[in-house]
Parts: C-alpha cells; sequence; structure tokens
C-alpha cells in the first residue's frame, strides 16, 4: 500500500514533465500482456475464476501509464499502472501496480437490473424502508451510513430517509456467482440513482451505484 501511495504522489511531481515519445506498440502489447498474467495468476491465487476473457486497453495521461483489464460477461475491471521515465519508455522496462481503489470484481452500467446478466447472479428487492419501524437495527446502521447522517444528530431513521427524493429505501438480497451473500440500499437523490452494497452486518461499504455505474468491490 505504501508503494501504491508513493505512486500517486509521484504522479503530482510529473505534471511538469513532457515526454516527446510514446510507448511503442510493441511495449505496450508486453505490457498488456503482464497486466493479463498478473489478474490471472490473482484470480487462481485466489481460488476465483475468470467467466470469460480479459480484455486489456492502454491509456498514457501526464507520464503514467494505464492498462485497464476488463472481463464483460461479469464486469470484473482493474488497472494496472506505472509511472514512465525517459530510460523505461526507451528500455520498456516497466513494473506494473495493481491499483486496488478501482478494482471491481463484479459492475454493471445502467442500474442493478444489469447485474442479472451475469450467470448465477441473483438480485431480489424484498423490502421497502420508510422508517423506524420497518427497518432492523443492521439495516439502520447501513442505511445511516450509506445516507452519511447520524442518529448522534437527533434525527430518527425515518428523518433520514425523508432526505432522500422518494422518502423511501429500497432493500435487496444478493447472492453472487461465488455464492456469496451481499445487502444493497438503494434510493434516489433527485433523478439521480445511489445505492450501496454491504456484506453481512459490517457497514463498510463492498461497492457502490453511482447513477446507474455499478462496481461491487473484492
Amino acid at each position: 500500500m505504501k508503494k501504491w501511495i508513493r505512486l500517486f504522489t509521484l504522479v503530482g511531481i510529473s505534471t511538469q514533465m513532457t515526454y516527446a515519445a510514446e510507448l511503442s506498440e510493441s511495449c505496450q502489447q508486453s505490457l498488456k500482456t503482464q497486466a493479463i498474467q498478473a489478474e490471472t495468476a490473482r484470480v487462481t491465487s485466489k481460488k476465483q475464476f475468470l467467466a470469460g476473457e480479459l480484455q486489456a486497453t492502454s491509456t498514457e495521461q501526464k507520464g503514467v501509464i494505464d492498462i485497464h483489464l476488463t472481463d464483460d460477461t461479469d464486469g470484473r475491471s482493474v488497472s494496472y499502472k506505472a509511472i514512465l521515465s525517459e530510460s523505461s519508455r526507451a528500455s520498456c522496462e516497466i513494473e506494473l501496480q495493481r491499483d486496488i481503489k478501482s478494482a471491481c470484481r463484479y459492475s454493471a452500467y445502467e442500474g442493478e437490473d444489469n447485474l442479472e446478466r451475469i450467470p448465477g447472479f441473483v438480485l431480489d428487492q424484498n423490502k421497502v424502508i420508510t422508517g423506524d419501524n420497518d427497518a432492523t437495527k443492521t439495516e439502520a446502521a447501513q442505511i445511516s451510513k450509506m445516507l452519511e447522517l447520524s442518529h448522534e444528530d437527533g434525527m430518527t431513521l425515518k428523518q433520514l430517509i425523508e432526505t432522500t427524493g422518494d422518502q423511501e429505501i429500497l432493500r435487496y438480497d444478493i447472492t453472487t456467482p461465488e455464492n456469496k451473500k451481499l445487502v444493497y440500499y438503494k434510493y434516489y437523490a433527485g433523478d439521480t440513482a445511489v445505492g450501496t452494497f454491504y456484506r453481512g452486518a459490517s457497514v463498510k461499504s463492498a461497492g457502490e451505484n453511482n447513477d446507474g455505474d455499478i462496481c461491487i468491490k473484492e
């Protein structure tokens, strides 16, 4: 983690530098292969599986190379990045680092319903929560965390929910293709769909829905 923080600290410094030469096609292809091999090995070590085939794209911005991997079958996506120097450009001796924060185990566009296009993914909308009597203690804690509001401010759960567009929270039970269980809460901020995924009774986010763009973490 320290190495990754240092990477982004260096990015800010490198913005003042201008590189004339682009990476060669052969170097970019080599980096794509390196990233695919690294992610495949990681999947195997975690006893996961690739639902489809990893596809790689290469982009460069402000002296940082980004090899982005996606599996369109289940939405797995992650970036491998590195800072480029004049010497590394010339030699193509570049060590990529996995961007943990950007990684999605599952992802979908245009809302949670598209998660069910993933083979083995089950989504069950089973509850509408509008106030204190509708939620368990765990649900109340998770909803409060999602809304970034607190009962410590003297607000009841009902008052918290009334800050949303429709004044209600939709709750879903989710089973992933790996048979892992998640709970998902969704609400509207105006016309924008917003949601958070949780594991068990945890109040730590396991994924987000940002206006229909969904990313579920490992």
